[in-house]
């Protein structure tokens, strides 16, 4: 049964159909409202202006750091489309990237037409890449039309390098390798809130993207067909964090999974996602994933209810990877090479599978993974406290009335810290975004501590942007973070850090920062490019928990890290203004 969850709501929040529609006539005209900052961004208001814009990024206009916003419907009225960016002026492939922030202001674009089957970079969007800022791309519906590329095609993006963030895409994409709303995704991406309905078939495919590296995956759902030799509901080939993501659309083809396919060296983090689309694969074939062979991959509270022809209700074939907290109810066909959680596996390269579950009739003989339960024992609260196994939140939830009863997860809220403003000796504004879930949220707001004090202070901050203005003392560091209180638990947005001084300095950035060697089982090296006096080094896990803190004398050229204790995951550190990651194999 296709899993109902809140987050679909903005999907028809994006058919703005009060709006006006603008029918393109192959026109180009430059706009004539907004000087493009963030305050008053350029207005584009005609479909003219729209191909305007693709002409400014060919001829090498990247519109880096501007931002722009979509102020009427858009029907391209099915003549040819050329790309905003991805090709030069002869319409060649080339890296020429929008490096801007494009609000769809939940506008709809109809009838796209792309029919450039032997081209790369191809999509509404040719090319998206970073550069002064994070390239943006929001709130915008592709609700018809047809996009016919080679490699790094989507309906919203090619190639893509930012955030994408309450788009959706009815087009029909027809690629060699390419996704639904992008084609291929890296260096830190993030496609969240994303629907695809649009079918998309070629030779490598995803419901979401073809390709994912470094990339975080939240709260997106395809219902759109996929068909390919490699095919994956959600994401083809992937590296990051997949979260809250459900696919109700039905793949067919070769190598395919309901969510994820093939994790990267890197490994894949999959939590919370759901497959209900019928399976119909000729090779490894897998409810959540297909091939999952990373030690340090983890798939964790997810579930599987669709038909599976042959292969493993939750992964398909597992090497080394941890799954947790799973089970499965989608009926199998085959035995040969089948199992009602893992399909098949390496004998000399086993998988950790841990409090995993299965219909018993699910399939006629298994092999071994997960346990067996009647219908009626996966519809009662004991088994919904079995599969939630003291997590806090908790992720699961009775099903009752839907998915047949079976046990369903909670919807959490989606939470963002941003790095504080105004940061001066005596006070600080602290920023950030809650989201709800599917669940009422009891109380929110900020929590933070100055350094050296082991208690978090409370401040309340209601709605969906929120901020608060704290007191601080000179020269002193401080942590912070969103949070957000259910009845399944309290949720926590990134812990930020900032420091005052007499003169008062920013918030922490991000910033790209290489330790070595990665991945390690024994000691990392963080180089250390900070002077003066005393630091922190904070390291996290995957799931944002402070794992160790150690203090640092600046004389250090680099910091040493012993992560011989250490469990197997990613890890994050920060200090300063400095952040980054590394693997524990």
């Amino acid at each position: 049964m296709k899993k109902i969850f809140s987050t679909l709501v903005f999907a028809l929040l994006l058919l703005n159909l009060n709006a006006q529609t603008s029918t393109w006539d192959g026109s180009a005209t430059g706009w004539t409202k907004g000087d493009g900052t963030e305050n008053n961004p350029y207005l584009i208001e005609s479909a003219a202006h729209l191909a305007y814009l693709s002409q400014q990024v060919v001829i090498g206009q990247k519109q880096n750091g501007l931002y722009f916003k979509l102020m009427t419907n858009i029907d391209l009225n099915n003549i040819e489309w050329i790309p905003i960016g991805g090709r030069n002026m002869l319409g060649e492939t080339a890296a020429i990237a929008f490096g801007g922030i494009f609000d769809g202001n939940n506008k709809t674009i109809a009838n796209l037409k792309i029919s450039t089957p032997d081209k790369a970079y191809t999509g509404l969007f040719g090319c998206v890449d970073n550069y002064l800022i994070k390239a943006e791309i929001l709130n915008l519906a592709i609700i018809s039309g047809e996009v016919n590329g080679k490699t790094s095609t989507g309906g919203i993006v090619g190639n893509f390098d930012g955030r994408i963030k309450n788009c959706s895409n009815a087009a029909t994409v027809n690629v060699y390798s390419g996704g639904g709303i992008t084609g291929a995704s890296s260096f830190g991406c993030e496609i969240i809130n994303c629907v695809n309905t649009g079918d998309v078939s070629g030779y490598s495919v995803g419901g979401m993207a073809e390709t994912a590296y470094d990339c975080l995956i939240q709260n997106c759902h395809n219902s759109g067909s996929i068909s390919g030799s490699y095919a994956g509901g959600i994401v083809n080939v992937v590296d990051g964090l997949i979260i809250n993501c459900t696919n109700s659309g039905n793949i067919s083809g070769g190598n395919i999974a309901g969510i994820a396919r093939y994790d990267l060296s890197d490994g894949v983090f999959i939590y919370s996602c759901l497959n209900s689309g019928t399976l119909t694969g000729t090779s490894t074939t897998g409810g959540i994933g297909s091939y999952i062979d990373e030690s340090i991959s983890i798939i964790k509270n997810c579930y599987n209810t669709g038909t599976i022809n042959e292969g493993g209700g939750i992964v398909g074939k597992a090497e080394d990877c941890s799954i947790l907290n799973c089970y499965n109810v989608g009926t199998i066909s085959s035995t040969s090479n089948s199992g009602a959680i893992v399909g098949y596996v390496y004998s000399y390269s086993i998988p950790t599978v841990t409090n995993c579950h299965y219909l018993s009739t699910c399939i006629a003989t298994n092999n071994g993974y997960g346990s067996s339960l009647s219908s009626s024992n996966m519809k009662l609260q004991s088994f919904v406290d079995l599969l939630n196994a003291s997590q806090d939140p908790l992720p699961w939830k009775i099903g009752n009335s839907q998915n047949n009863g079976y046990p369903i997860l909670v919807i959490a809220p989606i939470l963002n810290t941003f790095p504080a403003k105004n940061v001066s000796n005596l006070s600080a504004t602290l920023y950030g975004t809650i989201e709800s879930g599917d669940e009422t949220i009891i109380s929110q707001g900020f929590k933070y501590k100055k350094y050296g004090t082991s208690s978090y202070q409370d401040i309340p901050a209601f709605g969906i942007n929120i901020s608060s203005t704290i007191s601080c003392t000179p020269v002193s560091g401080y942590t912070f973070m969103v949070f957000a209180e259910t009845s399944s638990g309290t949720y926590y947005g990134e812990e930020l850090m900032f420091t005052t001084t007499t003169a008062g300095v920013s918030a922490i950035q991000r910033v790209e920062h290489l330790a070595y060697p990665n991945p390690s089982s024994s000691v990392v090296n963080i180089p250390f490019i900070i002077k003066g006096a005393l630091s922190s080094i904070y390291i996290f896990n995957s799931e944002g928990q402070l794992i160790e803190r150690k203090i640092l004398d600046r004389s250090q050229k680099e910091i040493i890290i012993n992560v011989s204790s250490y469990t197997k995951g990613i890890y994050f550190y920060k200090y300063e203004n400095i952040s980054g990651k590394f693997i524990v194999n």
